[in-house]
């Protein structure tokens, strides 16, 4: 770490500056309070990938974060919302900078204002905490095969449960030949909530996303892959950061998202990408569709994108199943999932 960077973490005006931008109110405020901080940092999580985490210490300083304690265990959590923790993208962290090894080590995470998380059935059942401290969630769906009003709702649902504003956008609505099929369906399940139509083409479908985007204020994306989430991140912050690919001609775009990241955009306001997934289930809905997220998550960071998971160098698929991480059973289960659907064409699974 630089002195620069140690000055400009020390320095109080600079950090009042940054704690504003970054959404620090009175509530974490209080929470820091009641700790002995002595010589400790408050950040802001803005990355996680497994178990490595990137936390904001400054506007322009960001630390890798490992847990506390050399077994890392769990930190301890400050305050009730979801406890005990383990941090989340969006979680506000105290932290102990390492100025030899540019770390910083997370000793404890804040009371959480909300969570935005989905029931993960399968060999544990656990409940995923996909984000902390979220404003507003955006569930993004392209005008095609992936657009299923039953999944919308579960999105929704989620959002609601959370006490963050659940916003619809409806991605490449310039592919779309006849409107009415989709607006009948929209209005008819979601009269009361927000839903905008955007196409990439159309900048001017894009100009309403200023007014959600305060200072400090936090949006979550959520959608499938390959619906427009990672060019909307992109056109939000100014530049390209999230790497995508042209839609091909049967209208399915790539999404490379392989992580969850909170970044700044340019109209002040903070964006939380989460990789893709293809549906979120409350708690009083978590049996009512199969769950195989964890293998899709994992087939987006195999080297190739267009890996068979057979003999392929970088497989992070068949790199599980020798390690155990992934059972064989599971991975055979996703397979036979996906046949039918292949079969079908139905559109609810994307092969």
């Amino acid at each position: 770490m630089s002195d620069t960077s140690l000055v400009k973490i020390s320095d109080k005006n600079l950090r009042k500056t940054f704690l504003k931008t970054f959404g620090w109110n009175e509530s974490f405020e209080a929470c820091w309070a009641s700790l002995e901080s002595a010589d400790l940092l408050p950040g802001r999580v803005v990355g996680q990938e497994k178990t490595h985490y990137r936390v904001q210490l400054s506007l322009d300083l960001i630390l890798p974060g490992t847990l506390f304690g050399k077994d890392r265990q769990t930190p301890e959590a400050v305050g009730s919302l979801a406890s005990p923790l383990i941090p989340a993208v969006g979680d506000w962290v105290s932290v102990q900078p390492d100025p030899h090894e540019m770390k910083c080590k997370i000793q404890s995470v804040l009371s959480r204002s909300n969570v935005v998380q989905r029931t993960r059935p399968g060999r544990d059942e656990r409940v995923q905490v996909m984000a902390a401290n979220v404003d507003s969630v955006f569930i993004v769906t392209s005008a095609n095969e992936d657009f299923e009003i039953l999944r919308l709702e579960r999105f929704v649902n989620a959002a609601k449960e959370s006490g963050a504003k659940p916003v619809l956008v409806i991605s490449k609505w310039d592919l779309v030949a006849d409107e009415e099929p989709f607006l009948l369906a929209l209005h008819k399940t979601f009269p009361n909530i927000e839903t905008h139509f955007i196409s990439q083409k159309s900048p001017q479908s894009l100009e309403w996303l200023n007014t959600h985007f305060g200072e400090g204020r936090t949006t979550l994306l959520v959608g499938s892959s390959g619906v427009g989430k990672s060019s909307l991140v992109n056109f939000l912050v100014g530049q390209e950061i999230q790497k995508t690919q042209e839609t091909s001609n049967d209208s399915k775009g790539r999404h490379t998202t392989t992580s969850r990241d909170l970044v700044r955009t340019r109209f002040d306001g903070l964006v939380i990408d989460t990789p893709g997934m293809r549906d979120i289930l409350s708690n009083e809905m978590e049996n009512e569709t199969v769950d195989f997220s964890d293998i899709e998550n994992l087939i987006l960071s195999c080297k190739f994108s267009d890996c068979g998971h057979l003999t392929e160098p970088g497989c992070a698929i068949q790199r599980d199943l020798k390690s155990g991480d992934l059972p064989r059973a599971r991975w055979q289960a996703y397979r036979e999932f996906l046949q039918p659907a292949a079969k079908s064409k139905n559109p609810r699974r994307r092969v």
